[in-house]
């Protein structure tokens, strides 16, 4: 399970036993909503800080943006990952939804 915190942070929980696993803290850009995507150790969150309204894949194994998303210009109230894990939706108070693949592209080296 993950949840986000009034103290800008995003915490991992095993479930089975009651106990939190990991704390990253945001406090750069606040967290709100978070959840995971198809991945067991990626989520998306949004940032809660008012001057910035994009939403952020983040790599909980070591604590990476793997990708932003912009496109909302007022806080992201609503965050839903679609049933298949290949696109998110996201709905903000500036009366918007925003559909968005989750597709990172990788960079040979």
């Amino acid at each position: 399970m993950v949840t986000a915190s009034d103290d800008d942070s995003i915490r991992l929980y095993d479930v089975a036993t009651a106990s939190c696993l990991k704390t990253i803290n945001s406090k750069k850009y606040g967290v709100d909503l978070v959840c995971f995507t198809s991945h067991p150790t990626t989520v998306i969150y949004s940032s809660r800080n008012g001057w910035d309204d994009s939403l952020r894949l983040l790599s909980l194994h070591d604590n990476k943006y793997l990708r932003y998303f912009k496109g909302h210009h007022d806080r992201v109230v609503s965050l839903s990952l679609s049933s298949g894990g290949e696109c998110f939706i996201s709905g903000s108070l500036d009366r918007t939804g925003e559909l968005f693949l989750l597709v990172v592209e990788e960079v040979d080296l």
